[in-house]
């Protein structure tokens, strides 16, 4: 994406066929899964981090669409963290809560509903709240034609206040929201 036009891979990408085919088509181990697996990851926060902020500007792909390199991260971590809960959470095991990654998912979990309604056409134009704990996070989501967050809830009158982790769960469509 940094040298042209975002590409189009996703385009054809099934979220359930997609792996499976790719893990079929495999003749890997798992040691050397796990390796390459660990490689790519390497490569991959190198990259992140020799990007300057006009490169995390530069549009790029991802599952809900054409959007900025910044997002596009931010969507890998949300999809990363939600997958890592599908796999622990199944086998009793609690995953570990890591502040900052909670706060960013939770970022990016509370605009993706209305960035989907933008690009549709069907957005609500408002600003809502978002007061979370544990961590502390307040954001505001300012909708109109485009989706804009921001650091700091105001007092509007419609916020979101909860667990941080729960909240993430609930906006990601996994788990009702809490009743008050």
């Amino acid at each position: 994406a940094l040298a042209g036009e975002p590409s189009r891979f996703l385009a054809s990408f099934d979220p359930v066929a997609s792996p499976a085919e790719l893990v079929a088509a495999s003749s890997a181990t798992p040691e050397e899964v796990l390796a390459s697996f660990q490689a790519s990851n390497e490569a991959l926060a190198a990259q992140l981090g020799a990007l300057s902020d006009d490169d995390l500007q530069v549009q790029a792909e991802a599952p809900p669409g054409h959007e900025s390199v910044a997002a596009v991260v931010h969507h890998a971590l949300w999809d990363s963290w939600v997958h890592e809960r599908d796999v622990l959470l199944p086998l009793g095991i609690e995953p570990e809560v890591v502040p900052g990654e909670v706060a960013a998912c939770l970022r990016y979990a509370v605009a993706l509903g209305p960035s989907l309604g933008v690009g549709r056409g069907e957005a609500s134009v408002g600003t809502m709240g978002v007061r979370a704990s544990d961590p502390m996070v307040a954001l505001a989501v300012e909708v109109g034609d485009h989706v804009h967050v921001r650091d700091d809830a105001g007092d509007g009158e419609r916020v979101l206040a909860g667990d941080a982790v729960e909240l993430v769960e609930s906006l990601s469509l996994r788990t009702p929201f809490a009743a008050e």
